[in-house]
């Protein structure tokens, strides 16, 4: 018998947190690896439909996924595989190695954005915000921050009330955004809070009250913050 410990809880109000526009495509990522030759060599088994690119005298291979499977020209994902192959030497110029998740949107992708193209935009804002000025990659781009700070519910109920004014940043005219994703930096989770979600919420409302259900949330939220009841 092994002893196991619990993980620390962390604090939900003392950390800070980063709010993105929460895009309505499809679940995406590249892998992207170095292929290494030679007797001490690791065993590559790279699956069907990766592409083997040439950069910086390496050979790098590249694949396209979906949430749940890797995609390939028999098994595709809204052209998602198709869209990789056609830019697998720009991508591996642009990431680099490792697993890069996004979210894959555009035409003809759930809702749409108007949009007459597709696009990856990813997810690591930290990461990727600054260096997307440089991108070579036709359509790769980042998810847009539409704040970051200290966590608060309320500073989130505020930014989905000015993207509701705004429309979508990612595509700007489109009037009907899907939400928002919430990243809470102390626990490392990503939350997610959209507008259907908060739809089905105000049908708690009294007639002529305003979103009894939301007042009551912020109410029990400032308690807390007064009387500090944290873990």
């Amino acid at each position: 018998m092994q002893l196991i410990k619990w993980g620390k809880t962390p604090r939900l109000f003392s950390s800070q947190m980063t709010i993105t526009e929460k895009i309505d495509g499809t679940n995406s990522a590249i892998h992207i690896e170095q292929v290494v030759f030679g007797p001490r060599a690791p065993g590559a088994n790279y699956p069907e439909g990766t592409a083997f690119v040439r950069h910086g005298g390496s050979l790098w291979a590249v694949a396209a996924q979906d949430r749940n499977k890797f995609l390939s020209g028999n098994s595709d994902n809204h052209g998602f595989y198709e869209w990789v192959w056609d830019r697998a030497e720009c991508l591996a110029i642009d990431l680099g190695p490792g697993v890069h998740f996004g979210e894959f949107w555009g035409r003809k992708i759930n809702s749409g954005y108007n949009m007459t193209s597709k696009r990856l935009s990813l997810f690591n804002t930290r990461k990727w915000t600054d260096k997307q000025l440089t991108f070579i990659t036709d359509g790769l781009g980042v998810v847009p921050v539409l704040y970051e700070g200290g966590f608060s519910t309320n500073q989130v109920l505020n930014v989905m009330e000015s993207l509701s004014d705004s429309g979508s940043i990612a595509s700007p005219g489109f009037m009907k955004p899907e939400g928002v994703c919430v990243y809470h930096h102390r626990s490392r989770q990503i939350f997610k809070y959209t507008f259907a979600e908060e739809a089905s919420l105000s049908r708690l409302e009294e007639p002529g009250t305003e979103r009894a259900y939301q007042g009551l949330r912020v109410a029990i939220q400032n308690e807390i913050e007064e009387k500090n009841v944290l873990y």
